[in-house]
């Protein structure tokens, strides 16, 4: 009965740990998120990792429609892969180097890119520093 108790302890520990990870995604995974959000054409979402500092609520609307405008006439992302992560001092920035193949806008072909992303930890939560 005890080692049930024990394995049934674990188990929720794990289950506890696993879900609270996904409230603070490291460097890595707001980088894969937000060229998913543009992947899938969606600037607003994709606008949501970037640090809210780097620019005030009138430009985020404004680049946002840039973006959406940009991703109407052709512009997107796909195959995005994390090739590394290069933690920075204090453990609040890094950068995140991506390789993905990219679209540019009334284009029809892509093209390999190798990006390095900075990223910061604002208000405990990993944001990229800027629109890349």
């Amino acid at each position: 009965m005890k080692s049930k108790i024990t394995v049934l302890c674990m188990f929720l520990a794990l289950l506890l740990l696993g879900g609270c990870s996904g409230s603070d995604a490291g460097p890595k995974k707001v980088v894969k998120d937000y060229l998913n959000a543009i992947e899938k054409g969606d600037a607003k979402e994709a606008l949501s990792y970037v640090v809210d500092s780097y620019m005030s609520p009138e430009e985020k609307a404004f680049v946002e429609t840039l973006c959406t405008e940009a991703i109407n006439r052709g512009y997107t992302v796909k195959d995005a892969k994390i090739i590394s992560v290069e933690m920075g001092a204090g453990d609040s920035t890094a950068v995140v180097k991506a390789s993905v193949q990219v679209r540019a806008m009334e284009k029809t072909e892509f093209e390999a890119n190798q990006i390095d992303v900075p990223v910061v930890k604002e208000n405990g939560k990993w944001k990229l520093e800027s629109v890349i």
